[in-house]
């Protein structure tokens, strides 16, 4: 990502009113793939509150990837464990693109769509990693 676009992202994070952001993440989630339902616990309070607060934190790092990679990796591996695929991913994202846009109240463009859009890649590739190396260690168990 190009320093303007981790600005334009950051900034439009901080525009942006995260309060049930998750919620309505989980709902479109859960209403766009219904067979991921069964991975996530009944009660989702405690698991909005993670998610809102990571992505705070991984936003607030994105110019600094590497600050974030081994939280990340290990997210991953625990999705993994979950049972999130490496297939899932595009979903989730495309779902959370889709929230952060509900959410963005008009303060959305094609531009920041796009920002988001690698912000996403950004923080899905370690993820993927660790999840990657959690199969392999598995594997050799």
């Amino acid at each position: 990502m190009t320093f303007e676009a981790v600005a334009r992202v950051q900034g439009h994070f901080d525009r942006l009113s995260t309060r049930g952001l998750a919620g309505r993440f989980y709902r479109r989630l859960f209403e766009t793939a219904p067979h991921l339902r069964p991975l996530f616990p009944p009660e989702l309070s405690v698991l909005e509150g993670h998610f809102e607060e990571m992505l705070a934190s991984v936003i607030s790092q994105l110019g600094r990837m590497t600050a974030v990679d081994a939280t990340l990796r290990e997210l991953g591996a625990r999705h993994l464990r979950y049972g999130a695929q490496p297939q899932h991913y595009p979903l989730v994202r495309d779902v959370l693109l889709q929230a952060l846009e509900e959410q963005s109240a008009g303060d959305w463009s094609d531009a920041i769509a796009r920002d988001w859009r690698l912000a996403i890649a950004a923080i899905m590739a370690p993820m993927l990693r660790g999840a990657a190396v959690e199969t392999a260690e598995a594997a050799q168990a």
